[in-house]
This record gives structure tokens, C-alpha cells and sequence, in this order.
């Protein structure tokens, strides 16, 4: 009877230590999140329309832990540093930056409750909005690193009026889900971009499968290890039908790595395994 008592006990106390530690994991999350909306990812309009929508996005990515960013000229942004050099030179210095009125006030219209994707979308307006700043823009984003990166739903206003983005990689990063991918949507990412990858994501889900179906110039699509996703073959099959001029991989996740290796060698390793299986007598049933 008392080692009942016990056992009742031991499982019970085991249970409440295990809800414990799941909300204190959930409010942590919330708090780094809130932290990390807060300190990097605050939109300043003001700031987008002074320096313009390529050089505001980068002086963000680079505050926001990115690896590095290819410019059109060919620059090449590593760190805080070199971004802050690279606008210092351009004649923006980040700590007083000095607001410019631009010569319209589309710019200023863009950013009111009223805006429209024909309007972003447009390059006759679109030039004119952003006449008064450099021609540079952002030609790929090579990789944003979790290691680092603190980017949330918030920052992607952002990317939605740089010019021409061509490849993305949103690696390693749990800040932003669904929410982030439906505001870069919203601009002018998906008449640019052309390849794209997501990895190691637990905030995405499958209805990020409609919202990716809208960036119909992808050629290439990669994703892995979205634990989220609870139907990944039905998000797969989703997207080749949305998307069929794009190369979309969604391997299952087997490998620890990127997601990268081919049939043969996923079949070949699960061959491998299975014969260790067989020949450890410490596994057999």
C-alpha cells in the first residue's frame, strides 16, 4: 500500500515537474520573442523612406544577426560594421540620421492603411516613389543564421519594396512562422525572387503552403525540418501543383543536416542501419 502511495506520488510530482518545465519553455519563448520584436525588428517608415527600402532592409538584416547580404554593385555586407561603413559612404550615417522629404508623398502613401500591391508592384510608380535615393539594391540575402538572427513577423516590412531580391534563405531561425512569410508576400518578393529556403523552422506551418504558392517565379524551393508541418507530404504535393516551374524539395527528416542528400543516399544510409540492426545482438527483440 505505502509503495502505491509512493509511486502515485513519484508519478504525480514527475507530471507537474514536466507541465512546469513545458509553460516556463512557452513564457521564455514568449519573452525572447518580445525581446527580440523589440530590440531588431521595430518597422521605422521614417527610416525606409530616407535611405530607401534596400539600404533600410540591410542596415535591419545586418542589426538582425544576417550572415551577409550581395548588393547589386557587387558589395558584399559581412556585419554591423561593414554595413554601417557602407552607408556611411553612401552619405547615411545610422546613429543621426538626418529624415529627407522626398519630392511626393508616394512614398509616404505607401505606408498608409490604403495601400495596394498594384502600387508596389508597378515600376513606373515604384521608381518615381524612390527617385530620391540610390539605385543599389539588395540582389540576394545569402543566409540568415539562428546562431545569430533574431528575425520576427515584424521585420518583414522590411523586404516587402526592396527592388530586386533574388535568393533567400531563412535557416535555423524560430522568430518568424507563417505570419513573416504572408507580409513578404504582400511585396514585391514575389514577382523577384527565384530561390528560397527554409530549414529548421518549428513556427511554420501548413498554411504556409497557400502563402508560398504566390511567389510564382521561384525556380527552386527548399525546405527541412519544419516540425510544425504535420502533413508534409500533402504540403509537398500542394506546392508542386501551385508552383509547377519550381524545383521544390521537402525531404523527409531523416538526416541531421541540411536535407540535401539525394534517394541513393538516403536508401543507402537506411540500408546501412538496418543491416547494424541485424548484426547487434544488444538490438534484436
Amino acid at each position: 500500500m505505502i509503495e502505491s502511495h509512493r509511486q502515485i506520488s513519484h508519478y504525480t510530482s514527475s507530471f507537474k515537474g514536466r507541465i512546469r518545465r513545458i509553460l516556463e519553455f512557452k513564457v521564455l519563448g514568449f519573452w525572447r520573442k518580445r525581446i527580440a520584436e523589440n530590440m531588431a525588428n521595430q518597422f521605422y517608415p521614417e527610416r525606409v523612406i530616407t535611405m530607401g527600402p534596400d539600404f533600410s532592409c540591410a542596415e535591419w538584416l545586418m542589426n538582425a544577426g544576417a550572415t551577409s547580404i550581395l548588393l547589386s554593385d557587387g558589395t558584399i555586407i559581412k556585419s554591423q560594421k561593414e554595413m554601417r561603413l557602407f552607408l556611411k559612404n553612401h552619405g547615411f550615417d545610422i546613429n543621426n540620421l538626418q529624415p529627407v522629404v522626398p519630392e511626393t508623398k508616394i512614398a509616404e502613401e505607401f505606408y498608409s492603411k490604403n495601400k495596394r500591391q498594384s502600387s508596389i508592384n508597378n515600376d513606373i510608380k515604384y521608381d518615381e516613389r524612390w527617385k530620391h535615393v540610390s539605385s543599389i539594391h539588395i540582389k540576394e540575402v545569402i543566409q540568415i543564421d539562428a546562431t545569430d538572427a533574431v528575425i520576427t513577423d515584424k521585420g518583414f516590412n522590411y523586404l516587402q519594396e526592396c527592388k530586386s531580391i533574388e535568393s533567400l534563405k531563412l535557416n535555423f531561425n524560430d522568430y518568424f512562422g507563417d505570419e513573416g512569410l504572408l507580409q513578404l508576400s504582400h511585396g514585391r518578393i514575389p514577382r523577384t525572387l527565384r530561390k528560397m529556403e527554409i530549414c529548421f523552422n518549428p513556427a511554420l506551418t501548413e498554411r504556409s503552403a497557400l502563402i508560398l504558392s504566390k511567389f510564382r517565379q521561384l525556380k527552386r524551393l527548399h525546405m527541412y525540418f519544419l516540425p510544425n508541418v504535420g502533413k508534409r507530404e500533402a504540403m509537398l504535393r500542394q506546392l508542386k501543383i501551385s508552383l509547377p516551374h519550381c524545383k521544390i524539395t521537402f525531404p523527409e527528416p531523416f538526416f541531421i543536416g541540411m536535407g540535401y542528400e539525394s534517394e541513393e543516399e538516403r536508401a543507402a544510409y537506411k540500408r546501412i542501419e538496418k543491416q547494424k540492426k541485424i548484426n547487434d545482438p544488444k538490438k534484436k527483440p
